[in-house]
């Protein structure tokens, strides 16, 4: 992708319009206004799709937000059930699921939230860009209305081509696919040594140990 959606929604927003047909002369000017309107028109097509696949991203996060949830309240009941029978072992293979969840629940809150922010700035797009293409309409109109008082006789349409690039200089083009879904959750690379990469694991394993005996010991306390 050569650049971002927002920098070509700028563009495009920020063009100026008028002055750019008006330098095409000779040239069909409704043509090029047409045109230019045209490209608008596809880059709003871009954002509503965009914004439909911010609103699945969103439903299927929420969706397993709420089931990871629902599973780490069932494994606090399950877990006291375990201490209460004496149960340590069980008690501690449930705290360390437990942990597992509570480790995932705040990366896909965050996923939830950014893309909640993500559809809300692409709506604040969309709306800029449908006041763009009614302000775009209202010129070619004027357009129209000139060309009627200046002349009776009707420009050639097929000349409006030669006019692209001064519409380009303006008002950039919005064709591209748009589709970018921030969402990563990576482990840190090994390290190049096999002694080192042995002991990061033994280290990570400790601590991960160490946590879910915290875990456990804070919900004995909890029942």
């Amino acid at each position: 992708m050569s650049e971002s959606l927002l920098g070509r929604v700028a563009r495009l927003v920020g063009g100026t319009f008028t002055s750019a047909v008006d330098a095409a002369e000779n040239a069909a000017p409704e043509v090029v206004a047409r045109q230019a309107i045209e490209e608008v028109e596809r880059a709003i097509d871009e954002v509503r799709a965009e914004i439909g696949r911010k609103q699945a991203n969103r439903h299927n996060a929420n969706r397993e937000l709420s089931s990871l949830n629902d599973r780490a309240e069932s494994l606090k009941q399950q877990i006291q059930t375990a201490l209460q029978k004496d149960r340590e072992d069980l008690a501690e293979a449930g705290a360390n699921e437990l942990v597992g969840i509570e480790d995932r629940l705040p990366i896909i809150e965050s996923l939830v939230a950014t893309t909640q922010q993500e559809e809300q700035e692409l709506n604040r797009y969309l709306s800029g860009l449908r006041s763009k293409r009614d302000e775009m309409e209202r010129d070619l109109q004027i357009i129209r209305d000139r060309k009627r008082a200046d002349s009776g006789q009707l420009g050639a349409e097929g000349e409006g081509l030669a006019a692209g690039s001064s519409i380009e200089s303006r008002v950039e083009k919005a064709g591209g696919a748009v589709a970018r879904v921030k969402a990563s959750v990576t482990g840190l690379p090994g390290e190049a040594e096999t002694a080192n990469a042995s002991a990061r694991a033994e280290l990570e394993e400790l601590h991960r140990k160490n946590r879910v005996a915290e875990r456990l010991a804070a919900l004995k306390k909890e029942g």
